[in-house]
């Protein structure tokens, strides 16, 4: 895939734990847990570079988000703190034992029963039906998948390698998300401005420990020169939890004669996105995230979840998907 913009790759691993909370509201006297998200947005990790640039450039945030900033350098590299970032956030994926992962795409099925973990399982993709008695409107074509006996399931919101994503083979080995991680129950309290406890304000979140050798792997694709360190320390998620950092040499595009479809590898919001491009997804995700600009929440907006599949090549987290 060439767009003209440089990509580089890191890999993260959490000095503890990380937690990205989903959508669903804490209300007092109701709940006081909280569902987290993961793998986490690319909205995540980009606030966490601009956060980190900041701090590897010797930059107050306080002067970066003040009106009268104009450092044109920065400006050009991180964009002004009220607007999206000038660069884009390619996955984030996973890495485990030194194999890159990558979301299974939605228009690939297995056979319901097929739930082995270490043996590769036939793999069935989906196809346009070309028949002329089923007319769609505006060019949109009908997908279809045949297995040989039971009930056919999507493969997405599963992991792969990427090996197997453009091995073509009738059998690949399939990982859930649990694979990677597992859940640790943290509860706290909640803190009034003077740094009191606030009362009756318990809460639970359910943050995430990497299990051996997996690492957190991203990309930054960007026109020009982004002051960003090859290696160092992020402060990620909620509750800036700290992850270090460095670059890995990975090539994840391949040549895109012949592909027939785009996966993506991260979320993306469904307003930015022509529906009549879509091929196969996963439910729908509700995502905020923090303004930090204004420093409060921003509104939860709808997600295509990674893995989804396209007709269309629609930016630089997308790659091809051959022989479809």
């Amino acid at each position: 895939m060439n767009t003209g913009h440089n990509k580089t790759w890191y890999k993260i691993r959490p000095v503890d734990t990380f937690f990205f909370k989903g959508s669903t509201p804490m209300v007092m006297g109701e709940n006081h847990t909280s569902e987290f998200i993961f793998p986490p947005p690319a909205g995540a990790i980009a606030g966490a570079v601009r956060t980190a640039v900041l701090r590897q450039q010797d930059i107050d945030f306080k002067t970066y988000t003040s009106k009268t900033y104009d450092n044109a350098e920065i400006i050009s590299a991180l964009g002004k703190a009220c607007d999206p970032p000038p660069f884009e956030i390619l996955g984030p994926i996973l890495s485990k034992a030194g194999n890159i992962y990558l979301p299974a795409p939605f228009s690939w099925y297995m056979e319901k029963n097929d739930t082995s973990k270490e043996a590769a399982i036939p793999v069935y993709r989906g196809k346009p039906i070309e028949s002329s008695f089923i007319k769609t409107s505006k060019g949109k074509s009908f997908y279809i998948a045949r297995g040989r006996d039971g009930e056919l399931l999507s493969m997405g919101g599963r992991w792969i390698k990427l090996n197997d994503f453009y091995s073509n083979g009738e059998s690949i080995r399939v990982r859930p998300l649990a694979d990677f991680f597992v859940g640790e129950p943290r509860t706290g309290i909640a803190l009034e401005n003077n740094r009191k406890v606030r009362e009756s304000h318990l809460y639970t979140f359910n943050h995430i420990r990497f299990k051996k050798d997996v690492e957190l792997v991203f990309g930054i694709s960007h026109k020009g020169q982004l002051p960003f360190s090859p290696n160092g320390i992020l402060q990620l998620g909620a509750e800036k939890r700290l992850g270090c950092y460095e670059t890995i040499e990975i090539d994840i595009y391949e040549n895109q004669e012949g592909a027939g479809s785009y996966m993506s590898l991260s979320s993306l919001v469904c307003k930015d996105i022509d529906e009549t491009s879509l091929i196969a997804t996963g439910k729908i995700q509700y995502i905020g995230g923090w303004d930090m600009k204004k420093g409060f929440h921003k509104p939860s907006c709808e997600f295509y979840p990674a893995g989804s599949v396209f007709t269309k090549n629609l930016n630089d987290n997308q790659i091809p998907i051959k022989g479809e």
